[in-house]
Formats: structure tokens, sequence, C-alpha cells
């Protein structure tokens, strides 16, 4: 009876078994040989450096304590001229509601859709495009919070998809 290749006990299985314990032995030995060439002394302190190679670790560090002291600065002067310029708030307040309450803004122009795209300008509300379904909108509005009105946008320009 014969053996299949590779089956244990076959002349096949003992060469490839025999190749992966050579390549073992081999790469144990060149671990080993690696391992013996390394100093386990630990590295001398930087007070054991002679003056020149400790200046040029102290050299090193010098950009970065500059870097570090004009960040600094550059933070505190930040910080002194906000705390002292009394402005809080980037943006105009709308006169009539009272602070902490929710009012009703005027109705939209526009017919309900969904996936509109809409931005706070700073003064305005913008609200443009979207979906209804599967047609693409392609009209807008802008909101003004302290006229509470809304006003058509322009129509986009010739090429500008629907509900892009």
């Amino acid at each position: 009876m014969t053996r299949p290749p590779n089956a244990p006990g076959s002349d096949d299985h003992a060469d490839a078994a025999d190749g992966v314990d050579r390549v073992e032995r081999l790469l144990r030995d060149a671990l080993h040989a690696h391992v013996a060439t390394i100093d386990p002394s630990p590295a001398p302190p930087v007070s054991a450096l002679d003056a020149p190679a400790r200046r040029a670790v102290q050299q090193r560090r010098h950009p970065f304590a500059l870097v570090a002291a004009a960040v600094l600065v550059v933070v505190a002067v930040g910080g002194v001229w906000w705390a002292t310029t009394g402005r809080r708030d980037a943006g105009p307040v709308a006169d009539g509601p009272v602070p902490g309450t929710w009012t009703v803004p005027a109705a939209s122009p526009l017919a309900p859709g969904q996936f509109r795209e809409v931005m706070w300008t700073g003064r305005e509300f913008l609200e443009w495009g979207g979906v209804i379904g599967n047609a693409g909108l392609a009209d807008g509005a802008s909101y003004d919070p302290v006229t509470d009105s809304w006003r058509p946008m322009a129509p986009p320009p010739a090429g500008v998809r629907p509900g892009a």
C-alpha cells in the first residue's frame, strides 16, 4: 500500500518537516547572534556628556521653547483683547422676542420638501433646492428674522440641476 504525498510518515512529509526545522534553526541562530551584539548597559545621562554634546542637546530644545513661548503670548494677548473689547455676539439681535422663549416665524412661501439646503448668513436664513418625492426642486427663499418676512431667491443659473 502506498501513502499519499505529504501524509504523516511519508517521505515528502518528512522532507517538509525537516525544512521547517532547518528554517527555525537558522532564524534562532541569527536572532541569538544579533542579540549577542547588543550592549546591555543603559545610556549615560545628559549630565555625563561632555560640554559640546550637552550644548547640542540644549540647542535642539531651544527652538521648541521659542515656539511654545510665542504661542503662549498670542493666546494671552487674544484672551486679554477678547475680555476687554466687550463684544460677545457677532450678529445683530432681533427686536421683539423675549429671550428664552420661542416664537412662530412667518410661513415659508416654499412648498414643503425634503433635503433642502439651508444656511445662516449672519443676517438671513437661506433655504433652497431639495426634493418632493422623486422631483427635484429649484426654488428658494430667504427669511429675515428682524422683519419676520420671506423673500424669493433668484432662479438658479442655467445648468444647475433641480434638487442640487
